[in-house]
């Protein structure tokens, strides 16, 4: 009987001390992206993204894109 009694009361403990580190952890977190969220939404782009007077470039840019040719076709046997 003393044993069923130390058994529920290691796993009430347990489990009490698994869900307060839940809430601290939420709490934690909650703080950290209030504080660090406007932060990072100030973060700049990448350097050519910018004309000359540091202003954003609005129009329509042009990508490119190498794609690696096979060389089966170029080997004759």
């Amino acid at each position: 009987m003393e044993n069923l009694l130390l058994l529920l009361t290691v796993f009430a403990v347990g489990f009490v001390l698994i869900g307060l580190s839940f809430l601290v952890g939420i709490v934690f977190g909650w703080f950290a992206n209030e504080y660090f969220n406007p932060i990072s939404s100030h973060a700049t782009g990448h350097p050519e993204m910018y004309d000359e007077n540091g202003n954003y470039i609005t129009e329509e840019l042009i990508a490119v894109r190498f794609e690696e040719e096979d060389d089966e076709d170029d080997e004759e046997d």
